[in-house]
């Protein structure tokens, strides 16, 4: 299902809800219809039809936890990288120092801007419990260290601002 990767976490609800609403409706028609003296015969177009609503949401049922899995997986690496830039330098000569204060104090400036995509994270874990989605156990504990990842690097900013402070 192209075009959900980048859906926001709300969207994946209410589609669930519009593929349920419709594959109830396509259960419903019937495979003749009668308009006065005229009979329409839709029996092939209504067996065409009828599970599209339903495979649609077998789709989007199965790309959630994988999209869930992706993206823990990207956000947990992407801090990982950062909470071991952040490592004081080897060296203790004046260059690296400057170095390390950079990064460190560019970190401090706009760490909440990993806070969203977490917040997608979660929401779209939220969804999956909520509809019952099956969700394997290390798709969950990705879920929980990426979760992990932006507290430890607050708590590694913190404790470098600290280090730079004394």
């Amino acid at each position: 299902m192209k075009g959900f990767e980048n859906k926001e976490a709300e969207e994946f609800k209410s589609h669930i809800k519009l593929f349920e609403e419709q594959d109830e409706k396509f259960q419903g028609l019937k495979p003749e219809i009668e308009r006065g003296m005229y009979k329409f015969v839709t029996g092939n177009l209504i067996e065409k039809i009828k599970h599209c609503a339903a495979n649609r949401l077998l789709e989007l049922r199965n790309l959630m936890p994988e999209l869930l899995f992706k993206k823990a997986d990207d956000y947990y690496n992407k801090l990982d990288i950062l909470n071991l830039a952040i490592r004081p330098p080897i060296k203790k000569d004046v260059d690296d120092f400057i170095v390390f204060k950079k990064k460190v104090e560019e970190l401090n400036d706009t760490v909440e801007n990993y806070k969203p995509p977490l917040e997608f994270i979660n929401a779209l874990k939220m969804i999956i419990s909520d509809y019952n989605i099956k969700l394997p156990s290390h798709y969950n504990s990705k879920v929980i260290e990426a979760n992990a990842q932006l507290s430890k690097l607050r708590k590694q900013i913190e404790e470098r601002m600290n280090q730079l402070d004394s």
